[in-house]
This record gives structure tokens, C-alpha cells and sequence, in this order.
């Protein structure tokens, strides 16, 4: 009897060690590994990000758009100007600038016209020796065209002086020669009579 109930306990013990529902001794809770978070939660949290703009074809992928595309892989800049400088005259062609010293030796080896562009009460009252009277207030049409008629040849040498550096008078002139009668060597004195003045004056001493 014995023997028998040895062997119906070595049975059970077998038959429970290999069934999935026997009781086990090792009754501990099985540890349930939990997924490992792919990222921290912060991980994104006030971080700066940089983003680059660029087509499909720049990154290796089917591109539907144009392949000269204006955000390819390109930087854009701008340029702020204001409307005083885009919109500035060029200087006329044909001319530049000249000071009194160059002036005076072209003058007197007489290879230059040297026009007065101020009023005419202030040629009156001084100019330049050998400087023509021709007021830009006064440049109408048919002024323009009595210069032209005096002076026919359009590379006629012309040197054209007005009050000072500041004034605008020369410059306005010089526009309508090159421009509506199409001298082509023209050029500006820019210190005007004041330079002419003071450079005699300070050779006279």
C-alpha cells in the first residue's frame, strides 16, 4: 500500500511539473517588462530646431516639382533702399568733373568753351575771364537752339561752372546739353566761381 501511494505521488508530481496549470513551488510574480520609452518626454521641450528648405530632389526623392526651383536649397537676400536712391538720375553722359588749375590752362590754350550758368545779373556783376553768359533759368528751346547754331559740332569741348559746389545750376545745364542737344564732351568745374575766386586771390598774395 505504501509502495502504491509512493508511486501515485512521484505520478502527480511529474504530471504537475509538466502541466502548464500545476502548482509551482517558485510562486514569486513574473516581472512584466514595460516598453522603454522611445524618447523623453522633454526631449523636444524649449529645444531649438533648425529647419532647411529645399525640394524634393535635393533630399533623393521623386520631385513633382519644377527642378530650378526658387527654394531649392537657395538663400534669399534683400536689399532696402529708399526711393531717393533707386530712383536717383545718372549723371549724363559724356561728362565729368574738372577743377579750376585744369580749367585754366584748357582756357587759355584755348581748347575749351567755359560757360557761366548762373543769372545773368551775377555774370554782370563777376565771372570768369573768357566765360560765356548762358543763365540755365533762361535754356528755353529756342535758347538751346541759338547755342547749338553757334556751337554745330557735338564734340565741341564744354566746361560749364556755376556759383559753387553747392549749386545746381551747372549740372542742370549740363543735362540739357547732353541730353536734348547731344554734346558729348562736356564737363562740370564743380567748385563754380568761389574756386576760381579763391584760387586767384590766393596767387595774387
Amino acid at each position: 500500500m505504501l509502495a502504491i501511494f509512493a508511486a501515485a505521488a512521484v505520478v502527480g508530481w511529474g504530471f504537475n511539473s509538466m502541466n502548464p496549470l500545476g502548482v509551482r513551488a517558485d510562486t514569486a510574480p513574473a516581472t512584466v517588462a514595460t516598453p522603454q520609452s522611445i524618447a523623453p518626454t522633454n526631449i523636444y521641450d524649449n529645444q531649438p530646431l533648425a529647419v532647411t528648405l529645399g525640394s524634393a530632389s535635393s533630399a533623393n526623392r521623386p520631385s513633382t516639382a519644377p527642378q530650378d526651383s526658387i527654394y531649392d536649397n537657395e538663400t534669399v537676400a534683400t536689399r532696402l533702399e529708399s526711393a531717393a536712391v533707386t530712383n536717383a538720375p545718372r549723371p549724363p553722359a559724356g561728362t565729368n568733373e574738372i577743377t579750376w588749375l585744369e580749367t585754366k590752362k584748357l582756357l587759355a590754350a584755348g581748347r575749351i568753351i567755359l560757360v557761366d550758368a548762373r543769372d545773368g545779373s551775377y555774370y554782370q556783376t563777376g565771372h570768369i575771364p573768357g566765360a560765356i553768359s548762358f543763365p540755365t533759368a533762361q535754356a528755353t528751346p529756342e535758347a538751346l537752339a541759338t547755342f547749338a547754331a553757334q556751337y554745330p559740332k557735338k564734340d565741341t569741348p564744354l566746361v560749364v561752372y556755376c556759383g559753387s559746389a553747392r549749386c545746381p545750376l551747372s549740372k542742370r545745364l549740363i543735362a540739357l546739353l547732353t541730353g536734348s542737344l547731344g554734346y558729348t564732351d562736356v564737363r562740370d568745374m564743380v567748385g563754380g566761381f568761389v574756386e576760381y575766386r579763391e584760387s586767384e586771390d590766393s596767387h595774387s598774395l
